[in-house]
């Protein structure tokens, strides 16, 4: 099935991950969401009944709808948020042709919650998987940088989800890309890019002693990396080449 309001996953799937990535909204109905509770990273659920209430808050952001199979629901919600002004599209084959392909998707019960208790003064691994909560998981995500004692009790005391290191949210998520991976080693001091992703994050540090203004410098930082570290793992080795 193909349309001037439809998307491809093949389209979709390169753009996951990305600050530009389009608004993903799901509405796959309860009964046929729990075959298979799982998101396209970056994706939250809202019921196709309401969906109208979401275009003033969407005027000009790209929009991609999300059903079980890209029929009726995904279909008729984009048209209903077109007609609000908003530019949205359907998914082609939706979540079951998405699965089809093995395409990254994300246990909902993995998602944090929307607030994200953090230690104050951010390693590089931390700023890292604030930067995979916000760009695969919950572009929403908040963190609370406070004192590292004080973390448990906030995280207790404002329905938070505490911080853990990058390789442990990519596991929970089960985002196995290659290019994450890469990223992951990066931060823990792995690769030969990691003296220069230090020493970069050393000068933002300077520029920006606020934990919020520095992570907020850090996220193209990270961008970049994923990016040109997806180009690598998707680049077509000759033959005999070593993997």
């Amino acid at each position: 099935m193909s349309g001037h309001y439809m998307i491809s996953p093949e389209t979709l799937v390169t753009n996951i991950g990305a600050p530009d990535v389009p608004v993903l909204i799901d509405v796959c109905i309860v009964e046929d969401f729990a075959l298979d509770p799982r998101l396209i990273p970056g994706a939250f659920r809202h019921p196709f009944t309401s969906i109208e209430t979401l275009a003033p808050s969407l005027k000009g952001r790209d929009v991609v709808i999300i059903c079980q199979k890209g029929l009726k629901l995904s279909q008729g919600a984009a048209s209903l948020l077109r007609a609000g002004g908003v530019e949205a599209k359907a998914l082609v084959g939706g979540m079951v042709h998405w699965a089809m392909l093995d395409y990254p998707a994300m246990p909902a019960a993995a998602l944090p919650k929307a607030r994200i208790g953090a230690a104050e003064d951010p390693s590089p691994d931390a700023l890292a998987a604030l930067w995979l909560i916000k760009r695969f998981a919950r572009t929403d995500a908040q963190p609370l940088f406070v004192a590292t004692d004080a973390v448990n009790a906030v995280v207790d005391r404002f329905n938070a989800t505490p911080e853990a290191p990058f390789a442990e949210w990519q596991s929970r998520f089960g985002l196995t890309q290659p290019a994450l991976s890469q990223l992951a080693k990066t931060v823990t001091a792995e690769t030969p890019e990691t003296a220069g992703v230090t020493a970069v994050l050393a000068g933002l540090r300077t520029l920006h002693p606020d934990d919020l203004s520095y992570l907020a410098a850090s996220l193209p930082l990270f961008d970049a990396l994923h990016r040109a570290f997806c180009d690598v793992s998707e680049k077509p080795r000759r033959k005999g080449e070593p993997a």
